[in-house]
């Protein structure tokens, strides 16, 4: 629970949160996870401002990113 915490990555009904709390000496940091058949690859790293980008296109932090079945979904993460 601890980690999932730190890394700011949680399930929620309407999909994955990225919303990363980790101090800035643990990162980079790469993470791949599983979640209803969807595979996320994420990567947190040091950046100029929080921004998250899903397949490359900015989006909110905090905002449920959707699984797609069967599919791979690209997440960047600057904190």
């Amino acid at each position: 629970a601890a980690t999932g915490y730190l890394l700011g990555i949680r399930a929620d009904y309407s999909g994955l949160i990225v919303d990363p709390q980790l101090p800035e000496k643990e990162l980079p940091v790469t993470v791949s996870r599983t979640f209803r058949n969807c595979r996320y690859e994420i990567v947190i790293r040091k950046g100029n401002g929080k921004r998250l980008r899903v397949n490359g296109i900015e989006q909110l932090f905090g905002t449920p990113i959707q699984p797609k079945e069967n599919t791979t979904i690209n997440v960047e993460c600057e904190i």
